[in-house]
Protein backbone atom coordinates (compact mmCIF):
# COMPACT_ATOMS: atom_id res chain seq x y z
CA UNK A 1 0.00 0.00 0.00
CA UNK A 2 2.75 2.62 1.05
CA UNK A 3 4.95 1.70 -1.73
CA UNK A 4 2.15 1.94 -4.36
CA UNK A 5 1.46 5.55 -3.21
CA UNK A 6 4.91 5.79 -3.40
CA UNK A 7 5.68 5.12 -6.64
CA UNK A 8 3.18 6.82 -8.02
CA UNK A 9 4.51 10.19 -6.17
CA UNK A 10 1.28 10.16 -4.09
CA UNK A 11 3.62 10.48 -1.43
CA UNK A 12 7.55 11.96 -0.86
CA UNK A 13 9.77 8.98 0.64
CA UNK A 14 9.47 10.97 3.69
CA UNK A 15 6.34 10.45 4.22
CA UNK A 16 6.66 7.19 3.42
CA UNK A 17 9.37 6.26 5.92
CA UNK A 18 7.16 7.70 8.41
CA UNK A 19 4.52 5.71 7.77
CA UNK A 20 6.30 2.32 7.81
CA UNK A 21 8.47 3.51 11.31
CA UNK A 22 4.40 4.02 12.31
CA UNK A 23 3.21 0.86 11.21
CA UNK A 24 6.54 -0.73 12.51
CA UNK A 25 5.79 0.55 16.27
CA UNK A 26 1.89 -0.54 15.97
CA UNK A 27 2.71 -4.02 14.82
CA UNK A 28 5.62 -4.26 17.88
CA UNK A 29 2.86 -2.78 20.07
CA UNK A 30 0.32 -5.69 19.04
CA UNK A 31 3.17 -7.84 19.60
CA UNK A 32 4.26 -6.87 23.15
CA UNK A 33 0.23 -7.24 24.15
CA UNK A 34 0.41 -10.56 22.75
CA UNK A 35 3.47 -11.61 24.67
CA UNK A 36 1.87 -9.96 27.39
CA UNK A 37 -1.23 -12.15 26.96
CA UNK A 38 0.28 -14.97 26.95
CA UNK A 39 2.25 -14.94 29.81
CA UNK A 40 -0.56 -13.58 31.87
CA UNK A 41 -2.73 -16.56 30.97
CA UNK A 42 -0.15 -19.21 31.28
CA UNK A 43 0.69 -17.41 34.55
CA UNK A 44 -2.94 -18.49 35.72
Amino acid sequence: MIMGGQTCKGMSIQEAESERAYLAAMLAALYEIQLGMLGYLSKR
